[in-house]
């Protein structure tokens, strides 16, 4: 049996265990990890965690290392596969209606998960939360953009001519 425990990811990238003091295994995982009544409207990021996981593995979809639920695209390990290679990908969205997605590159195996069953609306105060986040993934990704834009000028910029070389004249 494999354990899983759970990870977060805050905002400056910074990885920590997560403070609900629980691991998580990929069995028993049962039938029922497609169907799931909200508790009181909510789940929890460790039902999300779990459910998902179960989903993947239910799937043939087995990661070999914890995975990140912070709603970004991931490469990871898939157990059986050559020591080092990172034939998986996968996110895991927690806000919202929690769904995710994982799929193994080397098989071609796909998987799709969302949480269904009844779920209260949200609040106004709940939407404002989510856009706002949705905006600092945004303005994370661009930041990152433009420090790879930078990078890959300041690069081009200290390359040497290559008119003057012999194998060109």
């Amino acid at each position: 049996m494999i354990q899983q425990s759970l990870y977060l990811i805050d905002n400056t990238g910074a990885v920590a265990p997560a403070p609900v003091a629980e691991t998580f295994s990929n069995e028993p995982c049962g039938n029922n990890s497609q169907m799931l009544i909200f508790s009181q409207g909510r789940m929890s990021v460790a039902e999300v965690y779990q459910r998902a996981w179960c989903a993947f593995v239910e799937s043939g979809i087995q990661f070999s290392e914890p995975l990140v639920t912070d709603g970004l695209l991931h490469r990871g390990h898939i157990a059986g596969d050559r020591p080092g290679t990172k034939n998986g990908a996968y996110f895991i969205h927690v806000d919202g209606r929690p769904n995710a997605w994982a799929m193994n590159h080397r098989s071609g195996t796909a998987c799709r998960w969302s949480a269904s069953g009844k779920r209260e609306p949200l609040s106004r105060a709940q939407r404002v939360i989510i856009e706002s986040e949705q905006r600092r993934r945004k303005d994370d990704i661009e930041k990152r953009q433009q420090q790879a834009a930078t990078k890959a000028r300041s690069l081009w910029r200290r390359l040497s001519s290559a008119i003057e070389h012999p194998y060109l004249v």
